[in-house]
């Protein structure tokens, strides 16, 4: 296993120094071992950080960035980064982080002066646990008198103008266990669990409250399935999972013990191979999921099946061609871009055009996929069915179906690009307020899609409460005044 996760990772690795632009990306942050490696708006040097990177979104947890793409100067010296423009960290960025009884160094997104929390401080993300913020760092005025904060920005607290979201986004578990505050498919009330959660993806540094917590009306907790509280997974679906669905997880000596990967492979390194739920960053599958025959022989896997790893080629009864001097790529040359649970859609927000296939494995589903040159992506599921979509320029945000996410091609054209401008409302050019469209109970992709289907819109902004802002002028900045948590994403 270990060979093929170094081959996985040097090829993704040099695919990132390669192909990403400048000023695209995120930003990620090098330094205490707590948080090297996490996907941050904005990176400064100092404190637990000693050099900031620029890479693509979503790499945290598998981050094998280099120094080319390390932040630095023309001399070498190390640079700060905003939003994966390497540089400077973000005006005004970081979090807010509380002083006090009961909440003494949480990091959250409002910080009130009042009992419990005597001084507001603003730092970078992900220093819960970690948090060392001195004077220089607290919210005051003039006269030292103690201020509120609201995303980052010293002055008052944020105001709560709108609901939190009920059934949106994904499920976040709290209880007692590894995974507490982990994003995951399906929570479950349990001996482990207390309280499932509903919130945006990505919430590395989780601060869900009450609000978000899936209960009925007399405060019962509920499970959550793919976003939606009140609804078990396992009670929810058609048919049970087919034995050995997910993905596969390895055991053994190596840094690879407990990764997800695609194949799982006995050997000197690796001596046994699980199946779990994708994305469980704490790895604490037991004996019941392990691969292994009948006699307790540990097996292989691929793709989130027991017995075989997965072939390095295709199978296939065809002759073989005559020797070439000019080289081909194999099926997985083609980069994919997770963008999600849930199926793919148009940059119009439509279902898109699709071919099914059955009882297709990710790799098999990934390489008709990659034979085809009018697929823009795939989305498999746990039942081992295959949907290729046969549109360009897709995004994610579709409905659920059995697991699956959303894969997208990289490389083809139809692709509406954004770049993050930093937290609160887009501006026009010369510090206004632009003219816009407002959509309620919108999802990022929903919102994104609004977007693309004006050629005049140049931007939109979603805030954690599901609402949403379509900017139809272009030529946006940033620095707009806060709104509930959205930041200005500007049309490439």
């Amino acid at each position: 296993m270990s060979a093929f996760s170094f081959a996985t990772v040097f090829f993704f690795t040099a695919f990132v120094s390669a192909t990403l632009a400048p000023g695209t990306g995120a930003c990620y942050g090098s330094g205490h071992p707590d948080t090297t490696g996490f996907e941050v708006d904005s990176c400064a040097l100092g404190g637990d950080t000693n050099a900031c990177y620029v890479g693509l979104p979503g790499m945290t947890g598998t981050w094998t960035l280099g120094s080319d793409d390390k932040c630095k100067d023309a001399d070498g010296n190390s640079l700060g980064c905003c939003n994966g423009i390497c540089g400077a960290p973000c005006p005004g960025a970081g979090v807010c982080y509380g002083s006090g009884g009961g909440n003494d160094g949480s990091e959250s997104d409002s910080c009130t002066i009042e009992t419990g929390t005597i001084g507001c401080y603003v730092g970078q993300p992900g220093m819960t646990g970690t948090w060392t913020l001195g004077s220089d760092s607290k919210c005051k005025d003039s006269d030292g008198n103690a201020l509120g904060c609201c995303n980052g920005v010293c002055g008052e607290p944020c105001e709560e103008t709108m609901e939190a979201p009920t059934g949106t986004g994904v499920c976040y578990g709290s209880g007692w266990g590894d995974q507490d505050g982990d994003e995951v498919y399906s929570c479950n009330i349990d001996s482990d669990t207390i309280g499932c959660y509903v919130g945006a993806p990505g919430m590395t540094s989780w601060t869900l409250g009450i609000p978000e917590m899936c209960q009925d009306a007399d405060g019962t907790p509920l499970d959550c399935c793919d976003g939606v509280c009140g609804v078990s997974c396992d009670s929810g679906t058609p048919e049970a999972p087919p034995t050995g669905s997910g993905v596969c997880y390895g055991s053994g000596w190596g840094g690879e013990d407990g990764k997800e990967s695609e194949s799982c492979v006995i050997d000197s390194d690796t001596i046994g191979c699980y199946v779990g739920d994708p994305g469980m960053t704490s790895w604490t599958l037991g004996v019941q999921e392990m691969c292994q025959d009948a006699d307790g022989h540990p097996l292989d896997c691929c793709n989130g099946v027991c017995g075989e790893p997965c072939p390095t080629e295709e199978p296939t009864n065809e002759p073989t061609a005559e020797p070439t001097n000019v080289p081909t790529l194999s099926p997985t040359s083609t980069v994919y871009s997770n963008l999600g649970w849930g199926k793919c859609l148009t940059s119009h927000g439509q279902d898109p055009s699709y071919e099914f296939y059955t009882g297709k494995s990710e790799y098999a589903c990934k390489s008709l996929c990659n034979s085809k040159s009018n697929c823009g992506g795939y989305s498999r599921s746990y039942y081992s069915n295959c949907l290729l979509w046969m549109d360009n320029g897709l995004i994610g945000g579709g409905a659920s179906w059995g697991g699956a996410r959303c894969k997208r091609k990289l490389g083809l054209p139809g692709v509406v690009e954004y770049e993050t401008l930093g937290s609160g409302k887009c501006l026009t050019s010369d510090g206004q307020d632009p003219n816009y469209e407002y959509y309620a109970n919108t999802s990022w992709w929903k919102c994104q899609a609004k977007c693309n289907s004006y050629s005049s819109c140049g931007g939109f902004s979603r805030s954690n409460y599901n609402n949403c802002l379509i900017w139809r002028e272009t030529g946006l900045i940033g620095g707009g005044a806060s709104w509930g948590g959205a930041k200005c994403h500007r049309k490439i």
